[in-house]
């Protein structure tokens, strides 16, 4: 069941991209009924080998800015024992009641996606002043200390929220990134998936060295969405055709693991 329910999540991953994984741990929760501080390291495992995976051919075509990428992975590792540790100590119904907070939130933005892809070209349009610019002669961001501050405090949210919940943290990362920079898109996704490779590895280490993650159910997890990623990619879909119906879905979905927290 563990592969079936992999597979499933892999499918979505390798259709929809990296956000995939966060469906991750409510899927173990429904076809499972898996606790969720089980289920939590579990996730994290899957995010790392999809993360892992995802990073390689980005970092071949030297789509990564490895700079600001291992800044924010750093400040991440910092702070993400805390959230970890915090995880564990919360009841595990208002954990849940703010996981589903967090999915429908990241539904909701995909939601918004176009309008804000928009919204960035009109930005860059006018060109509008970002904390961290790319110098337009060398390539590179320049750096100062406003940029710094920026993509530190992006780091620090992501550790918190990926190790309390088990999540690689893209839905912080990428409209951070937007946000803090005129980094292109081209560049924004592959250094947050750089980014996340990092941190879910490092916050798996974590779940492994204090016993919290069931490694063999991990591995068969991984099978399954190794598994499904791969087929994903011979299926020939238009992704963009099926955005807004993967935005409801993930809606949908918090909507009912917080009728499941509340109620049953």
């Amino acid at each position: 069941m563990l592969i079936l329910i992999g597979l499933i999540v892999g499918l979505i991953l390798g259709i929809f991209g990296a956000g995939g994984t966060i469906l991750a741990v409510p899927f173990l929760i429904f076809g499972l009924n898996m606790d969720p501080k089980a289920a939590i390291p579990i996730s994290m495992f899957a995010v790392a080998v999809s993360a892992i995976y995802a990073s390689v051919d980005s970092l071949l075509k030297q789509k990564v800015r490895y700079r600001a990428a291992l800044l924010i992975a750093l400040f991440a590792m910092l702070i993400s024992p805390l959230g970890i540790s915090f995880g564990q100590l919360l009841p595990k119904d208002p954990l849940m009641i703010l996981f589903s907070l967090i999915l429908f939130w990241v539904g909701f933005k995909a939601l918004m996606k176009n309008k804000d892809i928009n919204s960035r070209a009109s930005v860059n349009d006018i060109e509008e002043s970002f904390p961290c610019e790319i110098n337009q002669e060398t390539n590179r961001i320049h750096w100062n200390n406003k940029c710094a501050r920026s993509l530190s405090l992006t780091g620090g949210l992501t550790g918190f929220f990926s190790g309390l919940l088990g999540v690689g943290g893209g839905f912080i990362i990428v409209p951070a990134l937007k946000k803090f920079s005129n980094i292109s898109l081209d560049n924004i996704i592959p250094t947050s998936t750089a980014v996340i490779a990092i941190i879910a590895t490092y916050n798996s280490s974590i779940f492994i060295y204090k016993g919290l993650l069931n490694v063999p159910d991990g591995v068969l997890f991984c099978v399954g969405t190794t598994t499904g990623v791969f087929l994903a990619k011979q299926i020939k879909i238009n992704v963009k055709s099926l955005d807004k119906a993967f935005s409801y879905f993930l809606i949908l979905i918090s909507l009912l693991l917080a009728i499941r927290t509340i109620f049953f």
